[in-house]
């Protein structure tokens, strides 16, 4: 290349296909980078720069400019910047045909914009004529929600009279309770002593009674029950445990020797040794009493 300075001569051709592609090249960087910028502001619009044009346009409406300046859409000026950098590129490249029909499909048509505002301030008065309905009808929600107090008023009016009328009468029936006499159970004392080991226990012709095995308590045998003879007894049909002094207790199977009755449910009586009062619905009469 020094040579060819010094000594005048001709400098090193390029041919035309190489340069060709160098400038493609070229505007190939310049499209990635223009591409690239304006994509960052679709996925990241510039307040700043919508409110800037939004005062130009403003301004110009002012002063009586016969166009107004459009609404900047990010997507529209990606578009623009796409079929531009498409044409530097050359039309020949299936990448700059690429990029131009993707600007195309990125433009929106001011007819489509017409349309899309139409229908924009078509939607914006209908939700508004329906918010000014909403707050004229105030008289048909206010009467509805009283419709609604007055229905919890009745229930708890009610509620409170059916828990008037069961406090009452609950009142009346712990009076009549507190009122009542208490039941006093009279303690019979024994009206004689209690027969001895030998009365109860002794077997001869004479007597019916005869001792068998049962809880180690003395038993009728059936021949004594079936003949109605012997001493006054009943035969224990359950387990009788005395709750209070004087009550004669005993086993189911038991024979208890009559003494007297006391009423019609109590007898008194003597079973294994002791003497005492029993409720006569735990017993069978086996001899009655004269």
């Amino acid at each position: 290349y020094v040579s060819e300075k010094v000594g005048g001569a001709q400098g090193t051709k390029l041919d035309e296909e190489f340069l060709a592609l160098e400038k493609q090249t070229d505007a190939l960087a310049i499209t990635v980078d223009v591409v690239k910028a304006r994509t960052i502001e679709v996925l990241q619009p510039n307040p700043t720069a919508r409110f800037k044009l939004h005062t130009q346009g403003a301004y110009q409406k002012i002063m009586g400019g016969t166009k107004n300046a459009k609404y900047p859409q990010p997507e529209a000026v990606l578009g623009d910047a796409m079929e531009k950098n498409a044409a530097e590129l050359g039309d020949e490249l299936l990448l700059s045909q690429a990029l131009t029909d993707a600007g195309q499909s990125s433009n929106i048509s001011d007819e489509d914009l017409k349309i899309a505002e139409e229908k924009f301030l078509e939607s914006k008065e209908l939700a508004e004529s329906g918010m000014i309905n909403l707050f004229d009808n105030e008289s048909d929600q206010i009467g509805q929600l009283l419709a609604f107090v007055e229905a919890l008023e009745q229930f708890y009016r009610q509620s409170s009279e059916i828990l008037t009328g069961l406090s009452s009468s609950l009142h009346q029936k712990m009076n009549e309770a507190v009122a009542k006499p208490r039941t006093e159970r009279k303690i019979y004392k024994p009206t004689s002593s209690p027969p001895s080991y030998d009365d109860v226990n002794s077997v001869d012709e004479s007597d019916n009674y005869a001792m068998v095995g049962r809880n180690d308590y003395a038993e009728p045998n059936n021949h004594a029950a079936a003949a109605g003879g012997g001493k006054p007894s009943a035969k224990a049909l359950y387990d009788f445990t005395p709750e209070s002094d004087g009550e004669l207790g005993f086993h189911e199977g038991d024979i208890i020797y009559l003494l007297t009755r006391i009423d019609e449910n109590w007898m008194e009586g003597s079973c294994n040794g002791q003497t005492g009062y029993f409720p006569t619905s735990y017993v069978e009469i086996v001899v009655n009493l004269p």
